[in-house]
């Protein structure tokens, strides 16, 4: 009888949990006000450079960033920030936002920051989409986050708006204005 309750509990947990998002913050050393500060620098006169890597979509990786870029402008509540794909319409592109899909885990924030020369490996897992998101000057890691969930159909999935929303709303928080946000899990079903 309680191996039936318990069986029962487990699955419904494991129904609860089939479709949520996790995200995660990659350490960065950078507080979330000083976070919010780069990135109003950074789009003081133009838009920031999105950059996607390893796409796991047919569109391929420009496609990908220009639909990130529309997605992260709505999760971003830093005053008027606006996001581009396109090189030439970021005047400061030192600054962007890099965003690999299904990194190995093991690529780090400043190997993220890189990957848009150096693409790290994709490590696909059925099922499940990752996005590991740094907003980088130059070379160096300022803001991160890693988000999983349920794998989009498409770029016009719901599921990928709500992964790329949550992995900005989480890279420039509003919230604890005088530290990062290390180690914090969000989960949203």
């Amino acid at each position: 009888m309680i191996r039936t309750i318990l069986t029962a509990t487990g699955l419904s947990a494991m129904v609860m949990l089939a479709g949520c998002v996790t995200v995660n913050e990659t350490y960065t050393g950078v507080g979330n006000e000083s976070k919010r500060d780069y990135l109003k620098y950074a789009s003081s006169e133009t838009p920031v450079l999105v950059r996607a890597v390893n796409s796991p979509f047919s569109e391929g990786a420009l496609q990908t960033a220009a639909t990130a870029a529309r997605h992260a402008k709505d999760a971003v509540n830093v005053g008027t920030v606006e996001f581009t794909e396109d090189d030439t319409a970021a005047g400061q592109p030192h600054f962007r936002v890099v965003m690999v899909y299904d990194p190995a885990v093991n690529v780090s924030a400043y190997d993220v920051c890189k990957a848009d020369s150096v693409p790290p490996i994709a490590v696909r897992s059925p099922g499940e989409l990752r996005i590991h998101s740094v907003f980088c000057s130059r070379d160096e890691p300022l803001a991160g986050t890693i988000v999983a969930g349920p794998a989009p159909k498409s770029l016009d999935d719901a599921a990928y708006e709500k992964l790329v929303q949550m992995a900005f709303t989480n890279m420039f928080p509003t919230n604890d204005p005088e530290g990062p946000n290390e180690g914090r899990f969000r989960t949203t079903l």
